[in-house]
């Protein structure tokens, strides 16, 4: 592509944005506060994205090395140059690999929460796992290795498939049995790759062959994510301007190549802060009216502290002519738009790039303005997020999801933290920044009912979607709340995550049964009562109940539920387990007792009590004291 200083800034002036080489789920989380009453899928929206990526994805030198790789060995380290497609390349593998029914699930190795090690437990045949360290610093490389080697192993043990994207060089760090697994790969044919985005939204890229030199030669060494933001930006113009593509894709090469020269040198001669104010305005609210565009630049003058124009009002220039100085159209109906294709985009670039000092007082207004209602939200929290993500500002961007979500309006700004929250955890360099917040904010004591509200819901629907596992601890966390409302809304989303993914079961069953021997949390007791259903361990022909690890933590959470709580707490799951009749339930009763006779003695009543014959109850725990049948 060709080079300038401002290039990577056009990221695009409407819709989700994207700034990284892999995917981005364009998929959107509602805040609802009803959310606990919906049964959702968050799996479906990778399932979504890779049926979006497949029929635009071009494959590369080397893909069928890999692929080959990953067949034979269920595990394939990718490495290559930035910009090369890796990330996509990945998921593609992992999307045709294999027959056996598994799961795709992102590995998150370098968060900082309780999850502990738990990966040979998490992992089924035909699973398809990816572990992107594309982004991990350089003195984190070593620690890296040593995980690799143990999810290698676990991999080949379980039949399951394991793509790694590999920053560039750490191949050098790998362990020698590794190194036969590395393939390096480039990108794809870039021309190719842009036909078939461009093909799938219903453009022939043929009808521009007055144009195709000037692709090709943008598209020389152009990372691949300045190929898909060039196929976006054509379908966008496409939707917007009159013409044909030859027309709306010299308008995106334009966007792309000259469009953040032209707003520096626009902007060189705006010399008033009133009128740099008003266009900074234009593009956060591109498409708002002109009133609230002026509302908009006064309160950013305002917070800045910037002098106040001292000129009667009808003696200063009206809005018409101040607008004369942007390249905008003003429609009859007062609203304001760019009329270049990105403009918006390549002024807030200019206004977050070069003036570090203000950023700071831009996070102040943004949230003014969300607050009072006067524009787009959900446009005016992404254009502000691109900014922040862009150049590396995440905790702004939690800041004012945090302050959205305690804002006291009875939740009525709860959809912009959310969407803030979701831009922030589905960005692939700043999502573990976003997990560790979510985190830091699940074990607070003081957690807000409006913020412990809306993590619920980001976690079962958003985190989710790409790392099951840790969300489940989010809400574990969650469910321990004492806000009654926040608990009881965590435990009801944990029930669903788990009730549709074993291994989320027996994650969760263990981490309750560990907890359960340092503190006995009343929240736990509940989740463990919900967990003990006889309709989710017999599923599947009980496959759950040949682990024995789940045996063991059943049989210690009904031990510290038969001590620690009243019977009437516990009677309903003991006659539900009696009445299944199953003998693998009944042994873990029995193995809960482990030689503590009160534990034993109080099941041994429950038996006695209940009305169905036979008790077969009673009799193992005859048999396992050693004691002939005891009479009645």
């Amino acid at each position: 592509m060709v080079e300038d200083h401002f290039r990577t800034l056009i990221k695009g002036s409407s819709a989700p944005f994207h700034t990284g080489d892999g995917p981005q789920y364009n998929t959107t989380f509602t805040y609802d506060p009803d959310s606990r009453r919906v049964e959702r899928n968050p799996r479906k929206a990778i399932a979504d994205h890779l049926h979006w990526l497949s029929p635009r994805f071009i494959r590369s030198e080397n893909f069928a090395t890999a692929s080959n790789r990953l067949s034979a060995s269920k595990i394939v380290l990718l490495t290559g140059p930035p910009g090369a497609g890796k990330r996509s390349a990945a998921m593609m593998l992992l999307h045709w690999a294999g027959s056996l029914p598994g799961q795709f699930v992102e590995m998150a190795p370098t968060d900082k929460d309780d999850l502990g090690d738990q990966f040979n437990d998490f992992i089924q045949p035909g699973d398809q796992l990816l572990l992107d360290l594309s982004r991990i610093e350089s003195s984190s490389h070593q620690s890296i290795q040593g995980k690799l080697s143990y999810y290698c192993a676990t991999i080949a043990e379980r039949q399951a498939y394991l793509v790694v994207v590999m920053p560039q060089g750490l191949e050098f760090y790998l362990q020698p049995e590794l190194l036969h697994l590395v393939v390096p790969i480039g990108p794809p044919n870039r021309l190719a790759a842009l036909w078939a985005h461009l093909r799938e939204d219903g453009l022939d890229l043929t009808e521009a062959d007055s144009v195709r030199p000037r692709i090709a030669e943008l598209l020389t060494s152009a990372p691949m994510r300045d190929v898909f933001e060039l196929a976006r930006l054509i379908r966008i113009a496409s939707e917007s301007y009159a013409g044909d593509l030859s027309s709306w894709t010299k308008e995106a090469i334009a966007a792309i190549t000259d469009r953040s020269k032209q707003v520096v040198n626009d902007v060189r001669g705006i010399r008033k802060g009133r009128q740099r104010a008003l266009l900074l305005a234009t593009a956060m609210l591109n498409g708002a009216r002109v009133d609230t565009l002026d509302d908009a630049a006064n309160r950013l003058l305002k917070i800045i502290d910037h002098p106040p124009e001292i000129r009667p009002l009808l003696q200063q220039r009206s809005l018409a002519e101040r607008f004369t100085a942007f390249p905008v159209l003003i429609e009859e109906s007062g609203h304001v738009r760019f009329e270049q294709l990105a403009y918006d985009m390549a002024v807030r670039a200019y206004f977050w790039t070069y003036y570090p000092g203000l950023r700071a007082a831009f996070r102040t207004w943004i949230d003014e303005l969300v607050k009072l209602g006067s524009a787009d939200h959900e446009q005016l929290v992404i254009r502000f997020a691109e900014q922040c993500l862009r150049i590396g500002r995440p905790l702004d961007l939690a800041w004012l999801a945090e302050r959205w979500a305690n804002h006291g309006t009875a939740g009525k700004l709860l959809p912009d933290a959310a969407k803030a929250l979701e831009l922030g955890l589905t960005h692939e360099s700043f999502g573990s920044v976003f997990r560790q917040r979510i985190y830091d904010w699940s074990k607070d004591p003081q957690l807000s009912l409006q913020l412990g509200t809306l993590l619920v819901g980001i976690c079962s629907e958003v985190l989710a979607r790409t790392h099951p596992d840790r969300a489940l601890v989010r809400l574990h966390h969650l469910a321990r709340q004492s806000a009654p409302e926040t608990a009881a809304s965590a435990q009801e989303a944990l029930r669903r995550l788990v009730v549709k993914d074993i291994r989320l079961f027996r994650l969760l069953l263990d981490r309750i049964a560990v907890a359960f021997e340092t503190r006995q949390r009343p929240a736990d007791f509940s989740l463990f009562l919900q967990l003990v259903d006889t309709k989710l361990l017999l599923r599947d022909g009980g496959t759950l109940l040949a682990n024995s690890g789940v045996i063991q933590a059943l049989a210690r959470g009904w031990h510290k539920v038969v001590t620690n709580l009243p019977r009437e707490r516990w009677l309903t799951q003991a006659h539900d387990w009696l009445a299944a009749n199953d003998e693998r339930l009944l042994d873990v009763l029995v193995t809960a007792g482990n030689d503590d006779t009160v534990v034993l003695g109080r099941l041994y009543m429950v038996d006695v009590h209940w009305s169905t014959a036979p008790r077969r109850l009673c009799q193992k725990i005859d048999s396992a004291q050693g004691l002939a049948r005891r009479a009645s």
